[in-house]
């Protein structure tokens, strides 16, 4: 579990994002964080994997949103998968 730890420090934490490289960092932390929490959930931990499936969660939502609004574009460095569902915006 201690390996788990180390990797958790390395997730960006971002609550006010103002660049559109924030978004997409945003959209990292929703993928690693998702990465992490399936680890967790693997090794029994599932306090620590509902954690960092909701930290995933909110940083997607929060990523999502503004994409859509346009503060993200889709130059903005961000994993594939949580931009499939906007290609046609």
């Amino acid at each position: 579990m201690k390996l788990l730890g180390l990797a958790l420090g390395s997730l960006p934490v971002i609550v006010a994002a103002e660049t559109s490289a924030d978004y997409a960092a945003m959209s990292r932390t929703l993928w690693e964080a998702f990465e992490c929490g399936y680890f967790a959930e693997k090794f029994g931990d599932t306090e620590e994997a509902s954690r960092l499936y909701f930290l995933g969660i909110s940083a997607g939502r929060q990523f999502l949103l503004a994409y859509d609004a346009g503060q993200s574009t889709r130059r903005s460095r961000c994993p594939a998968g949580t931009c499939l569902s906007r290609l046609n915006s």
